[in-house]
């Protein structure tokens, strides 16, 4: 027996902000995926992300373990058909560690500071191209949040960040986000279990996404200036072209 989340999506265009969809989330008592076409820099029009806000966060602990798929927004614990990621909370020989494990390493990849531990990104980090503010993306099936064996130094105990993720579909890339905390042992959740709050993906492939937000980034489109220079310098590079074929 499991539990579930969906998300529906919407098109909800001049969303205010991330936290402001969290309230509505929470006044609707569902998980509500909310898309946005809003953007850091450059063209929002073609921008889609979608974020999934859990209003009852889901918890990885010793005897369960969380699922979910950015792609179609739905989360559960026990089982998911299709789920793309899973949240494990292990205790053997007395470590206790916390997981984030990519369910197919061939199309999901996880954002790394180092093989096999997953980085820890503060809201509003660029997920995705063209900056890479960690290692990279790794296809490594298990990589490890935080473990009282060998800590990584960024995941810990009472501990909340974002985990970037790269959900590969055919030829694309869409990048996104994971909001996860470490237990510390309050708020109901032992010591390393690993809860869910929040996921999000950028719908247009290949672009990035900022950590804990709906706001895509794209590389800007080329301002009219930008291109009366490029039309300028064509003109000149023209007219010397041809005064050298009249000389000659």
């Amino acid at each position: 027996m499991f539990a579930e989340a969906e998300g529906e999506y919407s098109q909800m265009q001049n969303e205010p902000s991330l936290s402001e969809a969290r309230r509505r989330a929470v006044q609707t008592g569902a998980a509500t995926l909310v898309g946005a076409g809003a953007l850091a820099t450059g063209n929002a029009a073609h921008a889609q992300v979608n974020v999934v806000n859990l209003s009852v966060p889901l918890t990885a602990t010793t005897s369960t373990n969380v699922f979910f798929n950015v792609l179609d927004g739905t989360a559960a614990t026990g089982s998911l058909a299709g789920a793309e990621y899973e949240l494990t909370h292990t205790s053997s020989g007395g470590t206790e560690t916390s997981s984030l494990i990519s369910l197919d390493p061939n199309s999901q990849f996880l954002a790394e500071c180092s093989s096999p531990n997953v980085v820890k990104l503060a809201q509003g980090t660029v997920v995705g191209p063209p900056a890479f503010p960690f290692n990279g993306y790794a296809s490594s099936t298990t990589d490890t949040l935080a473990t009282t064996g060998s800590p990584s130094g960024e995941w810990f105990p009472g501990n909340s960040g974002y985990a970037g993720l790269d959900v590969q579909s055919g030829s694309d890339h869409h990048y996104g986000w994971a909001e996860l905390t470490i237990g510390d042992g309050t708020n109901g959740a032992a010591p390393y279990d690993v809860t869910l709050t929040a996921f999000g993906y950028n719908a247009a492939p290949n672009q990035a996404v900022l950590a804990g937000t709906n706001i895509a980034v794209t590389a800007p489109e080329p301002s009219a200036l930008e291109l009366m220079v490029v039309g300028v310098a064509g003109l000149g590079a023209l007219r010397l072209r041809r005064r050298r074929t009249i000389a000659a």
